[in-house]
């Protein structure tokens, strides 16, 4: 049995293909499968699945579901009524979301990255300042002694 479906781990989708069901768990394909213990929630038509990896292999791992999964409707492709429902927006707009979130997160890092820029200029040139007045006193006290002494 191969079923097409969407998975979430973390704020990312990828596709996958479920190969085997059984009443609390499945066997997944996917490019990067999760780590074992990672949480992931899978989507066919309808229903939602929630689970936690529990083994993987290169391209496979092993989920062990939060409920009960309803094989048949799964199957099927049909809503079960013990499916959770979807959040309210559309589950194509799901990886819209995450690329919104990551461009977020690289905005953010970007914005870090220029103020600690900044600051760190900043007290370069406090630092800078410090120097010259430190410097030029001795200086201007030789350069005196010298055009009165010489």
């Amino acid at each position: 049995m191969l079923i097409q479906a969407r998975m979430r781990m973390g704020a990312s989708w990828s596709d996958i293909v479920i190969h085997n069901i059984s009443s609390r768990g499945m066997m997944v394909r996917t490019e990067q499968p999760p780590e074992p213990g990672t949480y992931v929630e899978i989507r066919h038509g309808m229903q939602t699945i929630v689970g936690r990896a529990v083994w993987r292999t290169v391209r496979n791992f092993g989920i062990r579901t939060q409920d009960r999964i309803d094989m048949e409707a799964l199957a099927s492709g049909q809503d079960s009524p013990a499916a959770q429902r979807p959040a309210p927006s559309d589950q194509r707009a799901a990886p819209d979301v995450a690329f919104r979130a990551t461009r977020s997160r690289q905005t953010s890092a970007l914005l870090q990255y220029i103020l600690i820029g900044v600051v760190g200029l900043t007290a370069a040139g406090f630092a800078a300042r410090e120097v010259y007045v430190l410097l030029t006193r001795p200086l201007a006290t030789v350069t005196s002694h010298l055009s009165n002494g010489g």
